[in-house]
C-alpha cells in the first residue's frame, strides 16, 4: 500500500472519529455530505490517470476491423435467423456431437477456431 493511501486512511480515520463525536444529526450530515464531495474530488483525477490514450489506427487498419466487423455480424445474424447450430458443436456430425456434449456435461471445454473470411482469404490487417 503506498504512503499516499496510507496517510488517506489516516486522515480518514481522523476525520471518521471527528464526525462520530458531533452529537447532532443535521452537523454529522453536513459532516459526512462534505467529505464525500472532498472524496469525489479527490479520486476522480486518480482514476482518469490511470487511463491509456487510445491509439490513433491507420485508416487502412481502421477499415480492416470495420470489415472483419461487418462479416462477424453477418455470419452471426445468418446462423440466428437459420435457429441452428446455436453452439458450434450442434454443426458436429451426429457422433462427435455427442461426444462434445458428453465432454461439456463433464464440465470440459471445447473451444474451436473460427475465421471469419472476405470472399474465402483472409482480412490482411495492417500494422497500426
Amino acid at each position: 500500500m503506498s504512503a499516499l493511501r496510507i496517510t488517506s486512511l489516516v486522515q480518514s480515520e481522523r476525520f471518521a472519529r471527528q464526525v462520530k463525536a458531533i452529537n447532532y444529526t443535521a452537523p454529522r450530515v453536513i459532516a459526512f455530505l462534505l467529505a464525500a464531495l472532498a472524496l469525489q474530488q479527490i479520486s476522480a483525477p486518480v482514476a482518469q490517470a490511470g487511463e491509456p490514450a487510445l491509439p490513433k489506427l491507420k485508416t487502412e487498419t481502421q477499415g480492416a476491423f470495420e470489415r472483419y466487423l461487418t462479416l462477424a455480424e453477418a455470419r452471426n445474424e445468418g446462423e440466428l435467423r437459420r435457429g441452428t447450430h446455436l453452439m458450434w458443436v450442434d454443426g458436429l456430425p451426429e457422433e462427435q456431437r455427442a461426444e462434445a456434449y458428453a465432454a461439456l456435461k463433464r464440465g470440459e471445454v471445447k473451444m474451436r477456431r473460427l475465421e471469419i473470411l472476405d470472399s474465402d482469404k483472409s482480412i490482411l490487417v495492417p500494422a497500426e
